[in-house]
């Protein structure tokens, strides 16, 4: 997951996390029906006052855009 920590930093606050689905207060949706891409199952996710450990930090802190950048590199052929 991706969140911003601190907005006022824009795109060097963002975080990026492991959420484990099992956290108290994680709230999955009904799957979504979609045109393509049906092998990979999408759904919202309503996270209610959700506490993730500072173990589950991927990185530091602004280093979340960064990562989000480098899977959307390596995931652009796939989409495309």
């Amino acid at each position: 997951m991706f969140a911003p920590r601190n907005p006022q930093k824009r795109h060097k606050g963002i975080i990026s996390l492991i959420v484990p689905s099992k956290l108290e207060g994680i709230v999955p949706g009904e799957p979504i029906d979609k045109m393509g891409q049906r092998a990979s199952n999408t759904t919202s996710v309503v996270f209610n006052n959700v506490r993730v450990p500072k173990e589950n930090l991927l990185g530091g802190e602004g280093e979340g855009f960064k990562k989000a950048m480098a899977a959307l590199d390596i995931t652009r052929p796939m989409i495309a």
